[in-house]
């Protein structure tokens, strides 16, 4: 290596520690080509919902199991239209049967109710305050003796164009990184030689993100999200 190599590989090692691990990940000078990374990051809120409702019954035998079912499905339904949830908005699916003593093996499985019966209520709606008000008072049910079980996600519906967006987005940021360390090289960007997209990840507006590595799980439960893109481009350098 001659010394102006190494004084500009010098510079380059100085240009990583100004602009951290976000912005770069290789400078290849001798090669005349440079790798950046560019991130974009949104921060939205969520325009649609699916709630779900699982109800559970029991009985001796099945007749009394599809009754207590029925009956409790009605109270829900009934439950729903109060609270000003539309008949479009749900899909009632068809109750599951499961048998206690062909399936259960527990020492205590003769002392239960034979049979259990599912059910489950699905909702979907972009209608967000209206399901957020039923859902809080969804313990009327638990207190008219109703087993059931509720799960709130949300959604962004336009997901995929905000994606080609954030893309274009973390592109350009790539770019301007790469420009901005060519300049500080002496040397000039000439043109991309690869882009590589990478993660494009949805997560909790609170979220703590990590450069390596952010809980993903909760994100459907969040309201408010925070969705982060980072592209990684290859530029070729003026020799």
């Amino acid at each position: 290596m001659n010394i102006q190599n190494l004084v500009i590989g010098t510079v380059a090692i100085a240009v990583v520690g100004f602009i951290g691990h976000k912005g770069i990940e290789t400078i290849k000078q001798n090669n005349s080509y440079i790798t950046t990374n560019g991130l974009s990051d949104r921060y939205v809120v969520s325009d649609s919902a699916i709630w779900t409702l699982q109800i559970a019954a029991e009985g001796k035998n099945i007749k009394e199991a599809q009754e207590k079912m029925k009956a409790d499905t009605d109270t829900v339904l009934k439950f729903l239209k109060k609270e000003g949830i539309k008949d479009e908005e749900i899909t009632n699916q068809s109750p599951r049967i499961e048998d206690r003593y062909r399936w259960g093996s527990g020492s205590n499985e003769k002392s239960l109710p034979r049979f259990r019966v599912f059910n489950m209520i699905t909702i979907k709606t972009q209608r967000l305050e209206q399901a957020e008000k039923a859902q809080e008072k969804t313990t009327e049910l638990l207190e008219n003796n109703i087993d059931i079980e509720n799960n709130f996600r949300y959604f962004y519906k336009d997901i995929a164009k905000l994606r080609i967006d954030m893309i274009k987005e973390a592109t350009l940021d790539s770019e301007n990184r790469a420009n901005t360390i060519a300049a500080t090289l002496n040397t000039q960007v000439t043109g991309l030689r690869h882009l590589h997209t990478g993660r494009f990840a949805i997560y909790a507006e609170d979220v703590s993100i990590t450069q390596d590595y952010a809980s993903e799980w909760t994100e459907e439960k969040s309201k408010k999200k925070r969705i982060r893109i980072i592209v990684t481009g290859t530029y070729n350098l003026k020799s």
